[in-house]
């Protein structure tokens, strides 16, 4: 049990970026294991890493550091269980492993509404920092988020949002929600609970040769007795490294 581990919890909502903000964000911070839920196959593919799909490849993907986890052969048809499953094995996992551990949900809101959590999610959510395990949980709304979730946040990042109800959240976090409702392809606006607040730039001039798009470029997360996972996977192809960073910095405030 890591009794001294902060409770860090990443939410980022909105519109087009939040995915490659969250890759690029877990590719920097030094951690043991990253644990994604990978039940589109964007994870795998963009970061270049083999997914696995059985138990066996489950343990090796363990063993690597980086753990992109396809539910669809194990689990057909049934994305909550594989869900539920996924989370237990990185409880148990992290259980054993000293460290900070990543556990990524991609549009959370399909598997978590508001009406419904797994008891292994709300453990990690809750919990989670007793075994080191730092959430990162990715969705269109907020308000589509279980409010379990939602209330663990730490740290908010948000891109462009317009509906009134989906803004409600961030405007109880502290952001202007005007300001979030005006934000530039791929702008967003980053804030912790502790009041802290970060912007990304304007639109850069740069040409970057071989990007494949112009995205926003979270920086490395540094802490003293972290190391890095064994397997580096290619996040850095994704994005524009005229682009600030914006969460690494107030993480690091929340430490």
């Amino acid at each position: 049990m890591q009794r001294t581990h902060k409770r860090f919890h990443l939410g980022i909502f909105g519109s087009q970026g939040k995915t490659t903000y969250a890759l690029k964000f877990v590719s920097n911070a030094a951690s043991q294991c990253v644990f994604l839920f990978d039940a589109e196959g964007e994870f795998s593919e963009v970061l270049d890493l083999q997914p696995a799909r059985t138990t066996y490849e489950l343990d090796q993907a363990i063993r690597s550091g980086w753990v992109c986890f396809d539910p669809h052969v194990m689990f057909p048809g049934e994305l909550e269980t594989a869900l539920e499953y996924f989370c237990t094995l990185t409880l148990e996992a992290s259980k054993r492993m000293p460290g900070r551990k990543f556990f990524v949900l991609d549009e959370a809101g399909t598997y978590v509404t508001g009406n419904f959590i797994p008891k292994p999610l709300k453990t990690i959510a809750q919990t989670g920092r007793r075994y080191g395990i730092d959430g990162v949980f990715i969705g269109q709304q907020p308000n589509e988020l279980h409010n379990t979730i939602r209330c663990q946040l730490t740290e908010v990042v948000c891109f462009q949002i317009t509906d009134d109800t989906a803004l409600e959240f961030p405007k109880k976090f502290g952001f202007d929600v005007e300001a979030v409702r005006t934000l530039p392809r791929f702008g967003y606006i980053c804030r912790n609970n502790r009041g802290g607040e970060a912007r990304s730039p304007g639109p850069s001039t740069k040409a970057s040769a071989g990007r494949r798009r112009s995205a926003p470029e979270p920086a490395s997360i540094e802490e003293p007795g972290h190391s890095q996972s064994n397997v580096t996977p290619q996040a850095d192809n994704l994005l524009d490294e005229s682009q600030l960073p914006a969460a690494s910095h107030l993480a690091a405030e929340s430490q």
